[in-house]
C-alpha cells in the first residue's frame, strides 16, 4: 500500500514540476517578444502617409518607437474606416495608399 501512494505522490510531483518548467518557458518567451522593439515584425516610419499602420481608423497592435520615428507591429489589423473601401476587412500594415487615409493620433 505505501508503495502505491509513493507512487502517486512520485507522478502528482513529477506532473507539477513540468508544469511549472513549461510556465517558466512560455513566459520567457513573452518577456523576451515583449522586450524587443522591431527585431521582430513590421516596422515603418511614423511620417509615413496612407499607409494603414499611421492610419487613426487602423485596429492592428501597434507601438510607436521610443524616438517616435518608426512605428512597429506585428499583426494585421482590422480597418475601421467607413469611407475605405477596405472598411471592416483584415489588412496588412504596409496597405495602401488610402484616399481615405487619415492620421494616427498618438503621432501629433
Amino acid at each position: 500500500m505505501k508503495d502505491s501512494q509513493t507512487d502517486a505522490n512520485r507522478r502528482i510531483f513529477m506532473h507539477r514540476t513540468g508544469q511549472l518548467m513549461i510556465g517558466g518557458l512560455l513566459g520567457s518567451v513573452v518577456a523576451h517578444t515583449a522586450s524587443a522593439d522591431h527585431e521582430a515584425g513590421f516596422a515603418m516610419p511614423s511620417s509615413t502617409e496612407g499607409r494603414c499602420i499611421t492610419c487613426r481608423y487602423w485596429g492592428g497592435i501597434r507601438k510607436i518607437s521610443k524616438d517616435g520615428k518608426v512605428i512597429i507591429t506585428q499583426s494585421l489589423g482590422w480597418c475601421n474606416n467607413p469611407k475605405s473601401m477596405s472598411y471592416q476587412k483584415m489588412t496588412p500594415p504596409d496597405f495602401g495608399p488610402m484616399k481615405a487615409w487619415q492620421k494616427w493620433d498618438a503621432l501629433g
